[in-house]
């Protein structure tokens, strides 16, 4: 299990991420609206995951400071480093 990279596992993370962003800012909403993994099959460990993220504010400032963090986060859960 040490040596899996496992994309699912990352985008999961990375979701994960994003909501905790999102949820530290009043008016801020933030959706993860599809998860697509690749290839999908039961027996394989997803070797690519790609999310959707929308991120909702009255007001811009607040969006573009959540999105700031959620970049390294993805980063980190991209090359597998959680």
């Amino acid at each position: 299990m040490r040596l899996r990279r496992d994309a699912l596992a990352g985008a999961a993370e990375c979701a994960l991420a994003f909501e905790r962003i999102c949820a530290r800012v009043p008016d801020l909403v933030g959706t993860v609206g599809r998860c697509e993994v690749l290839p999908g099959a039961v027996n394989v460990i997803p070797g690519n995951a790609k999310l959707t993220l929308d991120i909702r504010s009255p007001r811009d400032a607040d969006r573009l400071a959540a999105v700031k963090p959620c970049s390294p986060s993805a980063e980190r859960s991209a090359r597998g480093a959680g």
